[in-house]
């Protein structure tokens, strides 16, 4: 469940600090289930406001909703404190009800932002379907009637693919938000340079070795150019900015793809392991889970390095025959 992502990190927590008049407070409401997303949540707001919150149940109250556990902190120090001597009864009220958490726990970010997991790992849900999932890979491949090898470069291309379509779904949610528009515009993008890139290799084919040179470029500029560049934007140039900018490195890796496929003799094979690749770079985005959302984008970039060394190797090969 990934709704809940990045609404609780410190680039959120500071945003909201960042809004807030001097009189203001931060009210968080949430039901707490376990001991250590609440250490997450009082934690994060300790770190970034430079003060304890005010955290009390509610729990026992069935009257209150399904709010349980309340997060208070001011914009300023002596806010809150100042807001219940005006009412005592409010006061006291809350002060009965005081609750706090101890113990360690990771504070959550844009990079780390998965507040349902108690710490840096993979679940065992995860490796349960991996393992399925590599079962069934197994059956089909002794029950079914195999066409052609694996195309190891073409399936490293998938992989590479999906990843970074992964990461670039969690990033462009850092700009338009968790919603359904978040997919509609990376899945559009997408869509609009694999037919551009369709359209170039048609009318002039794009040299393969400027295709990789600018597929690393872009992708290794993700890491560092931030995306609040696209957040001062507003609206259709907030849209097209951020859209072209993310999705960019799938027109080159579409035009790698264009100019291999081209070229390989099993083309049934060359795209069924295409379509494996991709089911391995999905599996690969767990990853995200243990090292962070950024980690996703270094491995992108190293499965679009390996599958470089077989397009030198069969670069070289063709040389060698052809000289012969």
């Amino acid at each position: 469940l990934q709704l809940d992502n990045y609404l609780y990190t410190r680039e959120s927590f500071a945003e909201i600090k960042k809004i807030l008049k001097p009189e203001g407070m931060l009210f968080v409401s949430f039901d707490v289930r376990r001991p250590w997303i609440g250490q997450r949540i009082q934690s994060g707001l300790k770190d970034v406001f430079g003060q304890s919150p005010l955290v009390f149940s509610l729990q026992d109250q069935s009257f209150f909703g399904w709010g349980g556990v309340v997060f208070i902190v001011g914009r300023e120090p002596g806010v809150l404190d100042r807001y219940l001597a005006q009412n005592k009864d409010l006061g006291d009220f809350v002060r009965s009800r005081e609750t706090s958490f101890s113990g360690e726990t990771n504070l959550l970010s844009d990079d780390w932002p998965y507040l349902y997991l108690d710490r840096p790992r993979l679940p065992k849900i995860h490796l349960l379907v991996f393992a399925l999932l590599l079962v069934a890979l197994g059956l089909c491949r002794k029950f079914v009637a195999w066409q052609g090898k694996i195309d190891f470069q073409m399936l490293l291309l998938g992989a590479g693919f999906l990843l970074y379509e992964f990461q670039n779904i969690n990033r462009t949610a850092l700009i338009f938000g968790n919603t359904w528009q978040t997919s509609l515009l990376t899945i559009t993008a997408v869509l609009l340079f694999v037919l551009l890139a369709n359209l170039i290799h048609v009318l002039r084919p794009f040299p393969l070795k400027l295709s990789y040179a600018f597929l690393f470029l872009f992708l290794a500029l993700q890491l560092f150019v931030p995306l609040a560049v696209f957040n001062s934007l507003t609206g259709l140039a907030k849209i097209a900015g951020a859209s072209f900018w993310l999705n960019m490195p799938f027109f080159f890796s579409s035009l790698i793809f264009i100019s291999l496929f081209s070229t390989r003799q099993d083309k049934a094979a060359a795209l069924g392991s295409n379509l494996l690749g991709s089911v391995a770079g999905g599996m690969l985005s767990v990853f995200s889970l243990v090292w962070g959302i950024k980690s996703v984008l270094v491995i992108s970039f190293l499965l679009y390095a390996i599958s470089l060394t077989g397009f030198l190797k069969t670069g070289r090969i063709n040389k060698f025959n052809a000289a012969g």
